[in-house]
């Protein structure tokens, strides 16, 4: 890693090198390349067998990338299992694939459920900032989650978006619930977050936002959708699962008093139509927070704002297909 404070061109001199052994020490290792780009395949390792990891590259628009190629002029980071060689020779390009099938994902990573990190920016001339992170509940993932590892995190300020894990995919167990944290650094404030679910299983999904350590929302996960994040030293990220729920049930609204916000958690056992209405003690209608919206079997939560109601009792009804449920709220100003 070299920092400029300016634009600068480093010129590389020399003499054509066609062949190199590199020394491999245990563990992640930053690696160059020689006059012509070598593909993966024509990587050979001594031992062979040590290489336990994709191979990645570092881009300032999006993080660490698994990489297919050492390209000239590049450095690249591989991990080993043990002390050892890796030789680039151009004569190699033709030979058949030598690094172990472990060594890179046999999955196709777009294929997982996937989140997606864009700095927003009203500056056209600005450079696009996007990286994506993977996650699922595939028993097959789990038993090969290592292969997702990443590098060590590059030096303060510089992009990278990672799991808690330091992995770019998490595993989640459909019968285990858990929550990992979702690492941010570099300026990426504001953001957008947005997620595609490309699996179906027994597991429901939730981005949770903290603010100084306090839980301040949770965004249920649909098929298709997403939020405006702004991650920072006080504001914090995770994505956590749980079992889809087997029936329908209406929670207590927490904070409860509550003045003036509070949010109001419900389950699905299937797709339904849902109606979420707030009545005062008069029984009339004071909002309809939810108005026949087709939701998905799961976990959800809606937040409710009351800064412009008075003082008293309410009444929140959740309507979802045959289900029908009524709870009381108390809003203290």
């Amino acid at each position: 890693w070299i920092k400029f404070g300016t634009t600068h061109i480093a010129p590389l001199t020399g003499k054509q090198r066609i062949v190199d052994t590199i020394t491999l020490n245990s563990g992640w290792n930053l690696v160059g390349s020689i006059s012509y780009p070598i593909p993966k395949a024509a990587l050979v390792q001594l031992p062979n067998g040590i290489i336990n990891s994709s191979i990645f590259r570092y881009d300032p628009s999006a993080g660490y990338q698994v990489a297919d190629t050492i390209k000239t002029g590049f450095g690249f980071w591989i991990r080993s299992s043990s002390a050892g060689s890796l030789v680039l020779d151009v004569k190699n390009s033709s030979m058949t694939p030598v690094i172990p099938a472990k060594s890179s994902s046999p999955f196709d990573a777009e294929r997982l459920n996937i989140l997606t990190i864009e700095k927003q920016s009203s500056d056209p001339s600005s450079l696009p900032v996007k990286a994506k992170l993977y996650f699922s509940g595939n028993p097959e993932i789990g038993q090969s989650i290592d292969q997702f590892d990443l590098p060590p995190v590059p030096p303060a300020s510089s992009l990278d978006i990672r799991f808690g894990t330091n992995r770019y995919a998490a595993y989640f167990d459909a019968q285990t619930p858990a929550e990992t944290p979702i690492i941010v650094q570099g300026n990426l404030s504001p953001a957008r977050l947005s997620w595609n679910l490309n699996e179906d299983g027994l597991t429901t999904y939730a981005v949770v936002q903290r603010t100084d350590g306090k839980i301040t929302a949770v965004y249920q996960l649909s098929k298709i959708g997403s939020i405006s994040i702004n991650p920072s030293d006080r504001v914090s990220y995770s994505l956590k699962s749980a079992q889809l729920p087997v029936g329908y049930s209406l929670l207590q609204n927490y904070p409860n008093p509550f003045n003036p916000t509070t949010r109001i958690d419900f389950t699905l056992g299937h797709s339904s139509v849902v109606t979420l209405r707030i009545y005062n003690i008069l029984g009339q209608e004071v909002a309809a927070i939810v108005d026949h919206q087709e939701m998905d079997a799961g976990f959800h939560t809606v937040n409710v704002d009351a800064h412009a109601w008075a003082s008293g009792v309410y009444f929140y009804q959740l309507t979802a297909g045959t289900f029908r449920d009524l709870k009381k709220m108390v809003l203290l100003k």
